[in-house]
């Protein structure tokens, strides 16, 4: 897992894996196995699924209560699990 800093607005402005909204901050990130996908945790209670190429949002992931602050892929790629502040864990 790779920790992602803190960036400006504008910063976000020009990031792939930014919408540009203060909620959007990334706590985490982690490459898929394969190094296709990247996952995103954020500060707005998701984690998303980028192309790591492209920088494209494949997919976000709901259904924590609080901020994502951790995630991972399993060792073939297929799930992921995504932990919060909300003490709870999803794969």
């Amino acid at each position: 897992m790779v920790g992602i800093s803190t960036s400006t607005a504008s910063d976000e402005a020009s990031d792939p894996v930014s919408d540009g909204t203060a909620a959007s901050t990334r706590a985490a990130a982690a490459y898929s196995p394969n190094g296709v996908r990247i996952a995103t945790a954020s500060a707005d209670k998701t984690a998303r699924i980028w192309d790591a190429t492209s920088g494209e949002l494949i997919t976000t992931l709901e259904g924590h209560g609080k901020s994502v602050g951790a995630l991972a892929y399993s060792p073939d790629g297929a799930r992921i699990a995504t932990a919060s502040s909300d003490r709870r864990a999803r794969v």
